[in-house]
């Protein structure tokens, strides 16, 4: 049994590595036994970016409902609201990350 930050951190070396299967993997495997991490999620949601697969913004969307200040996830909200058009909602994930990076 590993440490879940290790777990993490390994994901996110991979990831900056390229690596971004192995890094998924990492990162669901550590969602099975610690489902409520708003950090695995974002970083399974970059994965998911990196590759093409829209199911980033799901991931993103866990992360933010299970860590409201989740700012790198805001962040990542805010840019797939633009990227669809969303100004407003784009600016409202922008603000909140603006926020959120306040109370740290």
């Amino acid at each position: 049994y590993s440490q879940p930050q290790a777990d993490l951190e390994a994901a996110h070396r991979l990831a900056d590595a390229g690596c971004f299967q192995e890094a998924a993997e990492i990162c669901e495997a550590h969602l099975r036994q610690h489902r409520l991490s708003a950090q695995a999620y974002y970083l399974l949601g970059v994965m998911r970016d990196a590759t093409g697969n829209a199911g980033a913004i799901d991931c993103y969307r866990k992360a933010v409902y299970l860590d409201p200040n989740h700012h790198e996830s805001l962040l990542q909200m805010a840019r797939w609201s633009q990227k669809n058009g969303d100004e407003a909602r784009a600016q409202a994930f922008s603000s909140r990350a603006q926020r959120a990076r306040m109370r740290v």
